[in-house]
């Protein structure tokens, strides 16, 4: 239980964090919200997407960099400018591997089940119910995905952090186990919200319970990532950036090659 406990504790050190992030959500849903289908936002929503990523990366950093345990801390914006790029590319993978399945299985349930509904006005309610479950594999895909990627950044090494980040947790299934609790908790949190609204809610503003669920479910998410980055650290970072659970000379008997 002490990855917990240290994780809540490193959250909690730096629990304006969890404000902010709880910020860019709400901002971002009252902008997306507002603009509806209306083409006039378009180029507002856009560089709202931008910000609130590039906020979101500067806060993913600064959670790595103290679960590193780290005492010299980069500036913010450095921070954004070397993660900025490679975790939105971690993430575009991880939403076309996960997505890909869901969206096939739509079209298939669509033709066998619904061919008389037009596929413009089906898909979206399809997509509508189906996202917080699609969410829920990216958000446990990326636990440790996320980490490894920002270490092979930092290291400038190749890597693969999606099957790395699998291996890594089949591997470490104790503080997994405890770590995707609070994943799964955040993501029900976030799947309640979500068909609460729901799919032709107009309303820019969260009632009190959504608001309180939009505060709980980033706090859960960063201290599950705080303490994912230990992981890493312990398994990976320790062996200059190497996973030493799948290298047979680490477990191998006798002094090291």
């Amino acid at each position: 239980m002490s990855l917990l406990r240290d994780s809540f504790a490193g959250i909690n050190a730096r629990f304006h964090l969890v404000g902010i992030y709880t910020l860019i959500d709400l901002l971002l849903l009252i902008l997306m919200t507002v603009a509806g289908d209306d083409a006039d936002w378009s180029g507002a929503v856009f560089a709202a997407l931008v910000l609130a990523w590039a906020g979101t990366v500067g806060i993913i950093g600064l959670v790595f960099q103290a679960a590193s345990g780290r005492t010299a801390r980069p500036p913010f914006l450095a921070i954004i400018a070397l993660l900025f790029l490679p975790l939105m590319w971690l993430q575009i993978r991880l939403r076309f591997l996960v997505y890909m399945p869901f969206l096939f299985g739509a079209l298939g349930w669509h033709a066998l089940f619904a061919p008389s509904a037009a596929l413009q006005a089906w898909m979206p309610r399809a997509v509508y119910w189906c996202a917080p479950a699609a969410e829920i594999v990216v958000a446990v895909l990326a636990l440790y995905s996320m980490p490894i990627a920002i270490l092979r950044r930092e290291s400038g090494a190749r890597g693969s952090p999606i099957r790395e980040g699998v291996r890594l947790m089949l591997t470490q299934r104790r503080a997994s186990a405890l770590l995707l609790a609070l994943i799964a908790s955040a993501a029900a949190l976030g799947a309640a919200v979500h068909y609460l609204r729901g799919p032709d809610s107009k309303d820019p503003v969260p009632n009190a319970a959504e608001a309180l669920a939009f505060f709980v479910t980033p706090y859960l998410t960063l201290v599950a990532f705080y303490g994912a980055c230990r992981v890493v650290r312990d398994r990976i970072g320790s062996a200059g950036g190497r996973d030493r659970t799948a290298e047979p000379a680490a477990t191998a008997p006798g002094p090291p090659a």
